[in-house]
């Protein structure tokens, strides 16, 4: 027994560490039947505007607008928008090198290696199985109301359990889409999404004659510091970006599409975000904003065609769904051809070359905790991981610059010393500020955050891209780091004890599973590196 013990840690102890480079990840990628790389630029584009565009911009809108900034929301969203566009730039430079499936997984896989790709991809297969979930409930609530019922009239009482049928039945006829074929997938979200872009210019144009300008005065009453605290609040409504790092492999031109893709999606849902912030705010004096209130107000504003709004509503939760789901199915195909998860998930269907697999157990794990489970509780979850997987991505791109791709990287050592003072100071930073000290004490942090940036960026570059490139790294990327870490320490006690106990879990099936089942190509690179 203490020989299995043994040889179990050593398994452990060769394979956490150990990275697959470029070519080997489009090896395994090309190894069977391929995708179908049928997305266009625009394509790219339109579901990165579906995976962001949401209802919830007006609740979000509304509670940052009233506890943080004021009209200076907007400003707010700008904000947010670059640290969410610092972030999908990273992705965009790891997906162009990389057009492989699996986004962020692949990133951490190529740099930090197996045992923190497995713990990313595990944030993420939480992030997009509630998202799809919540989405789903949210749509047949919204549904309900568009054709007159209660939010609560789809639900069926049984026991404790309040079962959500339709929410299932969404979920079965997206991942029924998914599984038919990309590029028609593709299609219906630009349709949809077109219809909701089309929603919230109708409620801008029909909003803007009953702004006063009065209602912008004051425009920052809470100050400064209530402005990025808003920023915290308003940066989820662009969360869904890295979604399209997902399908780097199915996109016919990466070295175009995708920083075309990420980059307009965020900027074009900031000026929707900004414009519609400013809208309210004109609308309703911020001290009167109350997310019931303002639904009340704007239901009033817009009641001879409320109908059309609510669709519109409907129509930005559908696409938010149908690209999780496209997401999710893609990091499966990516730990099945690993090993790490069964390999039949890696499989792609001949016909409609698409993974079809991966996609039924999405959709059947997505729809259970649909029709079951009480989804609130677990938000902050969803939010803590994805910003997790943000942070390894920024992280991931600095490690990468400085210290090359080989297995063995000669400046390690150094690099991490560097970037982990820039990790520690952005976490002293950001505490700083959240626990409210004084100003004084705030800048000194900033200025030693500065510091550890500078001595970072003196670091001889190993490693250039040659297609797309982080402008600014490693300062934007240290700004990404900061950023994400920022809204980390920003979230509830709860939330850091669910992500605990996420990643113990996440841990024990690495260690019980994945790491004995995983491929052993491994094993023989380990062998030529040591003759």
């Amino acid at each position: 027994m203490l020989k299995n013990s043994c040889s179990a840690q050593s398994l452990l102890q060769r394979r956490a560490l150990l990275t697959r480079s470029v070519d080997e990840q489009m090896q395994a990628a090309n190894a069977g039947e391929p995708l179908r790389r049928c997305l266009g630029s625009i394509d790219l584009l339109l579901l990165g505007l579906g995976s962001i565009l949401g209802a919830g911009a007006f609740v979000l809108t509304g509670v940052a607008a009233h506890e943080h900034a004021g009209p200076a929301v907007m400003v707010s969203y700008l904000i947010a928008a670059l640290a969410a566009l610092l972030s999908g730039l990273a992705y965009a430079e790891f997906a162009v090198d990389l057009p492989v499936s699996g986004g962020a997984t692949t990133c951490i896989l190529l740099t930090f290696g197996e045992l923190a790709s497995w713990i990313v991809a595990c944030n993420l297969i939480l992030e997009y199985t509630l998202s799809v979930a919540v989405c789903a409930r949210a749509a047949t609530a919204y549904g309900a109301t568009l054709v007159g019922l209660s939010p609560e009239a789809t639900l069926i009482s049984l026991g404790p359990f309040k079962l959500d049928i339709c929410a299932v039945l969404l979920i079965a006829a997206l991942g029924t889409l998914l599984a038919l074929g990309t590029k028609e997938s593709a299609t219906f979200n630009s349709v949809v999404t077109g219809m909701n872009v089309i929603a919230i210019m109708y409620v801008l144009f029909v909003g803007a004659p009953f702004t006063h300008a009065s209602n912008l005065v004051p425009f920052a009453p809470f100050g400064v510091r209530g402005i990025f605290s808003a920023a915290s609040v308003v940066f989820f409504a662009f969360v869904g970006f890295d979604s399209m790092a997902t399908v780097a492999e199915e996109v016919e031109d990466p070295e175009t599409a995708l920083p075309v893709g990420i980059v307009g999606a965020v900027v074009i849902s900031a000026a929707l975000y900004v414009a519609l912030s400013a809208v309210i705010c004109a609308m309703v004096p911020y001290g009167d904003i109350q997310v019931p209130q303002l639904t009340n107000c704007m239901s009033a504003l817009l009641r001879t065609s409320a109908r059309f709004v609510s669709f519109g509503a409907v129509t930005g939760i559908v696409t938010s769904a149908l690209v999780s789901l496209m997401g999710q199915a893609r990091i499966y195909v990516t730990l099945g051809r690993e090993r790490l998860l069964p390999p039949w998930l890696a499989q792609i269907n001949a016909a409609r070359k698409t993974p079809v697999n991966a996609t039924l157990l999405t959709s059947v794990s997505s729809g259970l905790l649909a029709v079951l489970v009480d989804l609130e509780v677990l938000a902050e979850l969803v939010s803590i991981g994805t910003l997790f997987a943000f942070f390894a991505v920024s992280a991931g791109l600095i490690w990468r610059r400085y210290t090359g791709s080989g297995q063995s990287p000669e400046n390690a050592p150094e690099t991490g010393k560097r970037l982990g003072a820039v990790v520690a100071l952005s976490l002293g930073l950001s505490i700083s500020y959240i626990a409210g000290g004084p100003e004084w004490l705030v800048a000194v942090a900033a200025l030693f955050w500065l510091s550890a940036v500078l001595w970072l960026s003196h670091l001889p570059t190993l490693y250039m891209p040659t297609k797309f490139k982080m402008p600014g790294a490693p300062f934007t990327t240290s700004l990404a780091i900061l950023a994400n870490l920022h809204l980390i320490c920003s979230m509830s006690w709860q939330a850091y004890i669910r992500f605990g106990v996420w990643m113990l879990l996440s841990l024990a099936v690495y260690c019980l599973y994945s790491v004995h089942r995983a491929d052993g190509s491994y094993e023989t690179l380990e062998g030529q590196e040591e003759q």
